[in-house]
């Protein structure tokens, strides 16, 4: 075995084991029977010209020859029997034709014994090789013929194929390209020509394209393969071939011939050109794509932006828009559908669509539990529709076709969290009606990653608004139950004097003095419990987040007088005193009330009995731009020990035996939203004071809340 036998024998191994590993694949279906069978001529017919090279005589070469010739001469009738296999959906109307191949084939195997089709055998530098007969033109003949036969019925079926079938059959055009230009080279020699027969490269390649392209169950659309071929011959010429001229002329100069030092020198230059290589690859391909592959280039782009803006969406809805819109216009498919997963009514809904047929997406579910939902879930990847389609047929396989042709999907992408689908993407056909590129797969998946933990995080995060919004709820209502007794109390009192007024009122009916003082006193009365009831009522009734400009004077004052009755029932003062020419500031009303009654209530029940509730509101500059509206709550009670400063504001954390701990933690949650900040300074013994910072914008510092032209300051020693 020498130099030249060499890539025979591994041509002849290559060749072999393709075609056991095409028949273990799938040995029950004719194209891959059929293309084994062209795998085992191609291998029998190396196996022959190796023998035939290493022979050492004629009279052996010649025997040898004959004997494995056999691969050659039923190479066209395999080969295009193959093609008609695999590229016609009607076999029977070319079986005559097949047959007639085959049996041309076999009288050429028969004459392959006469001098006829082998004269002799004729050595060359690189060992023996065959010389034509009479009849090997003719047998070149029916070879080109059967090929180009075979190429034509590939062209004619093309157009009738689906997409995924076409993508297999570019494979095979670029097989046969090949395997065509180089394998010609090795039949010169035969008609005499001196050409060194290294067309077996080629037979080599052509087989393994061929081999992929059967056996792979996703084929890399064939414009990618060329393309990533031509960048790394592009960067491989760029690189070696300067320092093979380079090298070449310093052998010239120096030596005149070839030596061994010079070989060290290659060597040693190759090895640097190949650390150079890894070094600057990734930045040599990113510069060439940008000018040769522009499209592959952008999904990179898309990629990174994509990932970038999911970061900063936590609202489930911004998100599907954005998913969907992003993989829509990557893509340029017609339509595009996200279903999302509704845990509690066990289904996937469409929650947001693009492109063509966009309508109600109400009633547009997928059962969790459904057989398309679980062979997704098996898959756990995406799925191409034609791909299946080309599946062995099943009750399964038919119902996932339904489903994908129910939604009008193409493509079909799980979004898979911890082990879970948390929402499905469907597509349709592109707009160009091109095929689903390797590119636009690995883009899809990419993206579909990056979607599924977005979407788990906004649900989450929409849980976690959920439960704050209970928790918010119940603190109100805690609230509400602490307040309660002393408002019946304070409601019921006015209510006798209006009842004793009104009996008295019959007989002293033409006392004009009593009737004035009447109308006025159940005129007072019954606007004090209106007030405190609609106080109430505000407070109690559950309210969607708005912000909008208010007077947060006219909030304080209000929930000062909700807490009036606990204020007299333990004798304390309450004082307030709010600056003059406050900004009016942008708030969530409901939400700040609750967090001012909260404090309110924690200040009276943290004051002695005839203490002090001081409440001021004020406007203040931390820095030269920011602006404040600060509210201070302070008391005259016991105070926090220093150890629990720290704690106040934690969930749950509470120093009392029926406290919740949940009161102060949402007012802080509360006032962080508003983006404004809650601060508390307290001494054991002397009292706490609370400090609500709420942010002025700057829209909102040239509106001013009409004030008194002094400090209003009242005391209530109620």
């Amino acid at each position: 075995m020498d130099i030249h036998t060499i890539p025979l024998f591994i041509a002849a191994a290559i060749t072999f084991s393709l075609g056991i590993f095409v028949i273990i694949r799938n040995r029950k279906s004719s194209i891959y029977q059929t293309f084994a069978f062209f795998l085992f001529c191609v291998s029998v017919w190396n196996i022959g010209v190796y023998g035939i090279r290493s022979a050492p005589n004629p009279e052996f070469a010649l025997l040898w020859g004959r004997i494995f010739r056999i691969g050659l001469i039923f190479l066209p009738a395999g080969f295009f029997h193959f093609i008609i296999t695999f590229s016609v959906e009607q076999v029977a109307g070319y079986r005559l034709v097949v047959i007639l191949a085959y049996a041309i084939s076999g009288a050429f195997f028969v004459f392959n014994w006469t001098p006829y089709f082998v004269s002799g055998v004729r050595q060359y530098v690189w060992g023996y090789s065959v010389q034509r007969g009479t009849l090997y033109p003719l047998f070149t003949l029916f070879l080109l013929t059967m090929i180009g036969y075979g190429v034509l019925v590939m062209i004619r079926s093309y157009s009738k194929l689906d997409s995924y079938q076409q993508n297999r059959l570019k494979y095979f055009f670029f097989a046969i390209i090949v395997g065509f230009v180089l394998g010609v080279i090795n039949f010169l020699p035969v008609f005499g020509l001196e050409v060194y027969p290294f067309g077996t490269l080629g037979i080599i390649l052509a087989s393994i394209i061929g081999t992929y392209s059967i056996a792979k169950h996703r084929l890399m659309d064939i414009e990618f393969v060329i393309q990533k071929g031509t960048l790394h011959g592009i960067i491989t010429f760029t690189l070696f071939v300067p320092s093979y001229v380079l090298l070449v002329l310093i052998e010239r100069l120096y030596w005149h011939e070839v030596s061994y030092p010079f070989t060290v020198v290659v060597f040693t230059l190759a090895l640097i050109t190949v650390f150079l290589f890894f070094g600057i690859r990734r930045r040599m391909e990113t510069a060439l794509e940008r000018i040769f592959f522009r499209t592959r280039h952008d999904y990179r782009n898309t990629v990174r932006e994509f990932g970038r803006a999911l970061l900063s969406i936590l609202d489930i809805k911004s998100l599907s828009e954005k998913v969907v819109d992003t993989l829509t216009q990557a893509i340029g498919v017609q339509k595009g559908t996200l279903y999302l997963l509704d845990e509690e009514k066990g289904v996937y809904k469409a929650y947001e669509q693009r492109g063509e047929e966009t309508r109600d997406l109400s009633g547009n579910l997928i059962p969790k539990d459904a057989p398309f939902v679980q062979w997704l879930h098996r898959k756990g990847e995406l799925i191409i529709r034609d791909e299946i389609a080309h599946m062995p047929s099943s009750p399964g396989i038919r119902s996932v076709l339904e489903r994908l042709d129910q939604m009008g999907s193409e493509v079909c992408i799980p979004l898979i969290s911890k082990g879970k689908i948390v929402g499905i993407i469907t597509l349709g056909r592109k707009a160009s009606s091109k095929i689903y590129s390797y590119d636009d797969l690995q883009l899809l998946s990419m993206l579909a990653n990056q979607a599924a933990i977005a979407v788990e995080n906004a649900r989450l995060y929409e849980d976690l608004r959920k439960r704050e919004s209970i928790m918010r709820r119940a603190d109100r209502l805690a609230s509400l139950g602490t307040l309660t007794a002393g408002l019946a109390h304070e409601i019921r009192n006015p209510l006798v004097a209006i009842k004793t007024l009104t009996q008295l009122l019959p007989e002293r009916l033409d006392d004009e003095e009593f009737r004035k003082d009447f109308l006025a006193i159940a005129s007072g009365e019954v606007d004090r419990i209106s007030s405190l009831v609609n106080e109430l009522l505000e407070f109690a009734r559950p309210t969607k987040p708005h912000f909008e400009l208010q007077d947060i004077r006219e909030i304080m004052d209000g929930m000062v007088l909700l807490i009036s009755t606990e204020v007299k029932k333990k004798n304390l003062q309450i004082v307030t005193q709010y600056e003059d020419n406050l900004p009016i500031i942008a708030i969530d009303r409901e939400q700040i009330k609750q967090v001012f009654l909260n404090i309110l209530l924690n200040a009276i029940e943290a004051t002695n009995e005839g203490g002090m509730v001081r409440v001021e509101i004020r406007s203040i500059s931390t820095k030269p731009g920011e602006t404040f509206v600060q509210a201070e709550i302070s008391d005259t009670g016991n105070g926090i020990p220093e150890e629990h400063l720290e704690n106040v504001f934690t969930p749950f954390f509470t120093t009392k035996k029926k406290g919740s701990g949940l009161g102060l933690s949402n007012a802080h949650q509360i006032i962080q939203e508003h983006g404004g900040t809650i601060s508390v300074e307290s001494r054991v013994g002397e009292g706490s004071s609370f400090f609500i910072n709420l942010p002025v914008s700057r829209h909102e510092k040239g509106g001013k809340v009409s004030a008194e032209t002094e400090s209003r300051t009242s005391q209530s020693p109620i």
